[in-house]
Formats: C-alpha cells, sequence, structure tokens
C-alpha cells in the first residue's frame, strides 16, 4: 500500500482521479491550489485547514469534500494523522448526476460534510475498499469506484442542503486573519486597496501584508488574484460567457492581465483550453 507524506507544496495545476493513503508529518506553509474536487477521510488523528472562509477541523472517521480551487492549506495537526484522500478531475464532476446546487456551493468555497458522527464503521469501510479498489489498477474497478463517489458527493450535496449550507466555521471576532480573508472574499471583484483592508481590520497596512504573507506563504495581492482566477474557472465551467467577459466579472481591469493570470495559476494553461477541458472528459 502507497503512503504518501504531506510535504510543502504548490501545485496548481490538476492532480486528476487518485486514490491514496497519507500520513501528515509536515503542516504547509504556502498556500495552494488545483482544479480538482478533494475528498478527505481521516482514519486518525485531526488536520486542521485554513482556506477563504476560515479554519475547519477533520478529526477521525469524519470526511468532507471541497474543491481545490481556492487557497488553501493545512496549519495543525495531531502526531497521528493519517487518512484517506481522493481528488476527481472538475470535468467529470461537472458531467456527473451530481446537482447543480451542489456543484455551485463546492465552486463557492462549501465544505460539503458527512455525518458528524465519529468513528462510522461504515464509512472506514467504504473509504478503505475504495483505496483497495483504485491500488489494484483494474479499469472496470475504478468506473465502480467513479459511479459510487458521483452517489457519495450527491448525498453530501443533499444533507448539505438538510443542514441549510453550513458554511466552514469561523473563528472568533479577535483572529485578524480571519477577518482579513473573510474581507477579501466578499470584495476580491472590487477595486481593493492594501490601505482600505488594513482600515476595515483596523491593522497597519505594513504590519496586514507582513502577517497575511507569514501566515498564507504568499503575498496578498497574489491571494486576491488566486480568488479572482477561481471565480473565473467557475465562470468558464458553468457559463457561456466570453472570455473578455469573464474577465471584467472576475475582478480584472483588462483582458492582457486576465489572460497572463491564468496561465500562471493554471500551469501555462489559456481560458477557453480549460473550458474545452471543463466539458469534456
Amino acid at each position: 500500500m502507497i503512503i504518501c507524506d504531506m510535504k510543502e507544496i504548490n501545485h496548481n495545476s490538476q492532480i486528476g482521479f487518485k486514490v491514496w493513503k497519507q500520513k501528515t508529518k509536515k503542516t504547509m506553509k504556502v498556500s495552494h491550489t488545483h482544479s480538482d474536487i478533494e475528498i478527505n477521510f481521516m482514519i486518525n488523528g485531526e488536520l486542521t485547514y485554513l482556506s477563504a472562509y476560515g479554519r475547519e477541523t477533520i478529526r477521525a472517521g469524519q470526511a468532507f469534500a471541497f474543491w481545490g480551487g481556492l487557497p488553501h492549506k493545512t496549519i495543525s495537526k495531531s502526531d497521528d494523522s493519517e487518512g484517506i484522500w481522493i481528488t476527481l478531475p472538475i470535468s467529470w464532476v461537472l458531467q456527473s448526476n451530481i446537482s447543480e446546487n451542489s456543484i455551485h456551493d463546492l465552486f463557492k468555497g462549501l465544505y460539503l460534510r458527512d455525518s458528524d458522527k465519529e468513528r462510522d464503521p461504515f464509512r472506514y469501510h467504504q473509504f478503505s475498499l475504495w483505496l483497495e479498489d483504485y491500488e489494484s489498477q483494474k479499469i472496470e474497478l475504478h468506473r465502480i469506484i467513479q459511479i459510487e463517489l458521483e452517489a457519495y458527493l450527491s448525498r453530501l450535496g443533499i444533507k448539505q442542503n438538510e443542514n441549510k449550507k453550513r458554511y466552514i466555521k469561523h473563528t472568533g471576532p479577535q483572529d485578524k486573519i480571519i477577518k482579513i480573508t473573510q474581507y477579501l472574499n466578499k470584495n476580491y471583484i472590487k477595486d481593493i486597496k492594501i490601505d482600505s483592508v488594513a482600515k476595515h481590520i483596523d491593522l497597519h497596512p505594513k504590519y496586514l501584508s507582513s502577517l497575511f504573507k507569514s501566515t498564507y506563504g504568499m503575498s496578498l495581492w497574489g491571494y486576491i488574484t488566486q480568488l479572482r482566477i477561481a471565480h473565473a474557472q467557475h465562470l468558464l465551467a458553468m457559463t457561456s460567457k466570453s472570455v473578455t467577459e469573464i474577465s471584467y466579472a472576475s475582478g480584472f481591469n483588462s483582458v492582457a492581465p486576465f489572460y497572463q493570470a491564468f496561465k500562471k495559476y493554471c500551469s501555462d494553461e489559456k481560458p477557453l483550453s480549460y473550458r474545452k477541458k471543463c466539458k469534456s472528459i
């Protein structure tokens, strides 16, 4: 059985269909993105993520799914943390029978959570079976995994609606970095100035920039650009808007910087190529 170590990574490309067991030895210094849907199941211990909406902790026996297109990173872990990770190409998810509402929720940054009930024997058995079937390298078993994952994600979407679309947990009002990311998440399409962000959070602009970079491993502007690119990916995948319309709708002042940023954060891929990939398997 293959066991991967979580290292300091910064990948912006697609991972593709993959199932693996992972022991996390390190937290991440740099936030990263990828265009896949990611499903995490914790076997032991716990992990805490930091993303655009705040912190979210996954504990032993729990699972959730999210879209990797928004910047995210692990910020804390227990010594015994171990889990099973699954990634699915966004093109496959878009052409599955998963509800459009659930897909929109994923693009918005919602985590589709499984039941909070811990140590569910059936859940452990199901994820272990997916891992075993994936490692068999048999195409017929891989197809069965995908059919079962489609049903699983559909079920998570129904649970999400029943829970009134529960967003990622926010921390207390004194947590400055969460207030910064919440502000950016609501305003990234606008013409943001560091001074206006600092004033809203009640921090000195230089301290704000330093705090943000030390937390996310990237500049404030880099983070805003990634949010805008994620927004553009959503529009490319789910609408028929032109690239020019999408560039302005995502917060860019012209098409040229949009193309430049898209290629930078999407592994040198062009917007129309990304759209074509989302519409084909």
